[in-house]
């Protein structure tokens, strides 16, 4: 009886190291997984992240168009003043 029941317990023993040792695989196959498709979607997400022009040009400047609007566009903006918004003051 005292045989047959450290049999059962090392048995028990066994199939518990058996689990431990599968669940490990099981995790580490699941974060390989997650590390794979991580890299994959940074890799497939920056052709759309792309910019649409390669060339850069000063008077894009949020800055520089602020200082300098007047002398830019000052003449594009106020030939068609249909709204009249060149003599309202918004104060």
């Amino acid at each position: 009886m005292k045989r047959q029941r450290k049999d059962m317990e090392e048995e028990e023993g066994k199939k518990d190291s058996l689990a431990a040792a599968a669940m490990a695989v099981a995790v580490a196959a699941a974060a390989a997984s997650a590390v794979a498709e991580e890299e994959k979607c940074w890799c497939d997400g920056v052709e759309e992240e792309m910019t649409w022009s390669t060339e850069w040009l000063p008077f894009w400047d949020v800055e520089f168009v602020g200082r300098n609007y007047g002398v830019l566009f000052s003449d594009v903006v106020w030939d068609d003043d249909i709204w009249n918004l060149k003599n309202n003051s918004l104060t």
